[in-house]
């Protein structure tokens, strides 16, 4: 298997730059999500389709270096929180705050019958600058 300088290079850095790249993929490109996961299966042996995946997604983030996800405050969830602040004055004013989590949860009722599995729900979602971020 003939590899370039260029491969030879990324077969001995592959962890730390693949694991640079999750982190980018994570907190600001989520764009290199998919091709990130393609090139970490060969994190504890890369074999060459792994380093062209790699050099594929190095090249691809130097052309377009210039992208990146932008929050800007938004008016939607400004509204909810003003509304949701005035049913709860106890939670203060969510509308000026930079992060914002909410949760909820459902502890499972009591079982009628023997039957029904008792089952417990819960959610979250998490706000920055008024943009949802995140959820379950």
């Amino acid at each position: 298997e003939q590899l370039n300088e260029l491969q030879l290079y990324l077969r001995s850095h592959f962890a730390e730059l693949v694991g640079a790249l999750i982190y980018i993929s994570i907190t600001c490109r989520p764009d290199i999500s998919c091709a990130v996961g393609l090139a970490s299966k060969g994190m504890h042996g890369p074999q060459k389709i792994h380093l062209l995946y790699l050099e594929g997604l190095l090249r691809y983030l130097k052309k377009h270096k210039d992208l990146k996800l932008v929050y800007k405050r938004g008016n939607a969830f400004r509204q909810f929180a003003r509304t949701l602040s005035q049913a709860y004055p106890e939670m203060g004013e969510l509308h000026n705050c930079p992060i914002v989590g909410l949760s909820d949860a459902n502890f499972a009722p009591p079982v009628k019958a023997k039957e029904e599995r008792m089952r417990s729900t819960s959610g979250r979602c998490f706000f920055v600058f008024n943009f949802l971020v995140s959820w379950s």
